[in-house]
């Protein structure tokens, strides 16, 4: 299951009051998580919608559609973040 459940643990304590742990595993957190990251190349020398691309990619275990990269491009054209 991929969406999160908000305060799981707080939940389950009303069950088992003992618990003292609880993992969540699906593909947000199995496999190599922020090392991904980490290895995927120097950011200094990434434009912001690569890097946003990459962290939208690692939160939703999908592309961006064309449809959002060019919405991120407005964005971040209007920010000043990217040179047209």
């Amino acid at each position: 299951d991929e969406d999160e459940i908000l305060d799981a643990v707080g939940q389950l304590r009303q069950v088992y009051p003992n618990l003292m742990h609880l993992d969540f595993e699906n593909s947000r957190t199995r496999g190599n998580g922020s090392v991904r990251n980490a290895a995927s190349g120097d950011v200094a020398r990434k434009s912001p919608l690569e890097l946003f691309s990459e962290f939208y990619q690692n939160q939703n275990n999908s592309e961006m559609t064309p449809e959002q990269i060019r919405i991120m491009w407005d964005i971040f054209e209007e920010a000043g973040g990217v040179e047209a």
